[in-house]
């Protein structure tokens, strides 16, 4: 009978955790957020229509995230709530996986805390975050789908690099 170390497991869940949490990152953006957003009258347009347009006119600057408030319904507030849709959504698997699961959790917790951030602070997203500030001010938004890690955009081709956006001291 074949014995799997607990180490390799641990190891394994942890790495399969943040390779599902990427895939999903990668997926959503692409297909739903952009695919189904483009719609007016979809409830995923807020991202096309507000959060998109909002970073176009203020420089990658997001200003509805300085204030979340939880009695409105616009752009955060739908995003945050997608986010708890998917948590509640994984809550049953972390009975039987829960470093995987708990792998995802904390990716949804340093999706939200690195996107927030890089819409409060363009210049820290454009050091830190370069592929999503490409996105979002890049002569191409269709690309640069992941915002945590670049690494599904590096594996998919997807990543779109913006030369003209110019950055001395970008890591990407």
């Amino acid at each position: 009978m074949l014995m799997i170390s607990p180490l390799f497991s641990l190891l394994a869940s942890l790495l399969l955790g943040l390779l599902y949490a990427s895939a999903g990152e990668w997926l959503v953006h692409k297909y739903i957020l952009h695919g189904l957003g483009m719609n007016k009258h979809s409830f995923w347009a807020y991202h096309w229509h507000e959060h998109h347009a909002t970073c176009a006119k203020n420089m990658m600057l997001d200003p509805g995230y300085r204030s979340l408030t939880l009695t409105s319904w616009n752009a955060q507030s739908k995003e945050l709530a997608v986010l708890l849709g998917i948590a509640v959504l994984h809550a049953p698997l972390f009975i039987v996986f829960p470093l995987f699961t708990g792998t995802v959790y904390a990716s949804l917790l340093l999706y939200y805390y690195k996107h927030r951030k890089a819409h409060l602070d363009p210049i820290w997203a454009r050091r830190h975050l370069r592929w999503h500030y490409d996105h979002h001010l890049g002569t191409n938004c269709c690309g640069n789908w992941c915002i945590t890690w670049p690494w599904l955009d590096y594996l998919l081709g997807t990543r779109i690099k913006n030369k003209h956006l110019n950055s001395p001291n970008s890591d990407d």
